[in-house]
């Protein structure tokens, strides 16, 4: 989703999008299709289907630290 200046928002991101921002950060596994199967394993989404940057990362930071099965 896009804001009034063209700018993407990072409280609503598509998988594609929100992968090459984790690629971009650094990370080297970061794929759509691993982003999605995290969504069809219960992973945040907002009503929409898109992804918040912040709960996302929030989720999979509890992930990282054993606090989600």
């Amino acid at each position: 989703m896009n804001d009034t200046s063209g700018k993407k928002s990072i409280e609503a991101l598509t998988p594609e999008t929100f992968a090459e921002l984790l690629r971009k950060s650094g990370s080297k596994t970061a794929t759509a299709a691993a982003i999605r199967a995290m969504i069809d394993a219960g992973a945040p989404t907002n009503p929409d289907g898109t992804i918040s940057f912040v709960k996302f990362t929030a989720y999979l930071e509890g992930r990282h630290n054993g606090n989600i099965q």
